[in-house]
């Protein structure tokens, strides 16, 4: 519904939002949008010397030298929240691939360590199911009932994990499942 008011605006409606009221703005559009707004007025201020909407549109058409030098700031303040963004997903991915080759490690060499989520899936699943098997079989006293249905819907959130974690269809999850596979014909030879 908010897209097509502001197509409907125009221009003005949105120069509104950025000057006025960022934080109306991101929330609209995400959470990376106030601090887009400001860098972009940042780099207005800095380049061409004003933070009005109307300002910077008549700085443009007047100076294509100024326009341009805009333009490339906004590039390159682009490119550098890009390379932050890129570098997030590294550190994510390392964090991924490091807790992987733990497991690897404790499973090669038999730790028991190597089976915790084993163990830990199999208790949730345990007691979400003993928890809907209570439910169903028995009587909640009124003064139980809210607790006894958090408790069936934290462990609902939790058998989902588990289940997501041995049977999703990530790419994480398939690298998972070809490293268990790995991991079974180096234990079976």
């Amino acid at each position: 519904m908010v897209l097509p008011i502001l197509a409907a605006g125009g221009m003005a409606l949105g120069s509104i939002l950025v000057k006025e009221l960022p934080s109306i703005a991101s929330w609209m559009f995400g959470d990376k949008t106030g601090k887009a707004v400001d860098t972009v007025t940042g780099i207005a201020r800095e380049v061409l010397g004003t933070d009005d909407p109307q300002a910077i549109e008549a700085a443009i058409a007047r100076d294509p030298q100024a326009a341009l030098q805009f333009k490339i700031a906004l590039i390159q303040a682009e490119a550098e929240a890009r390379r932050g963004e890129r570098e997030e997903i590294m550190a994510y991915l390392h964090d991924v691939q490091s807790a992987r080759e733990q497991t690897t490690r404790l499973a090669e060499t038999r730790s028991p360590i190597a089976y915790g989520a084993v163990v830990v899936s199999l208790l949730v699943l345990a007691g979400f199911g003993i928890m809907l098997a209570l439910l169903f079989t028995r009587t909640v006293p009124p003064e139980q009932k809210d607790i006894a249905f958090m408790l069936l819907g934290s462990l609902s959130g939790m058998a989902s994990a588990v289940v997501s974690y041995w049977v999703g269809s990530s790419r994480g999850s398939d690298a998972k499942n070809a490293m268990i596979a790995q991991i079974t014909a180096k234990g079976t030879r």
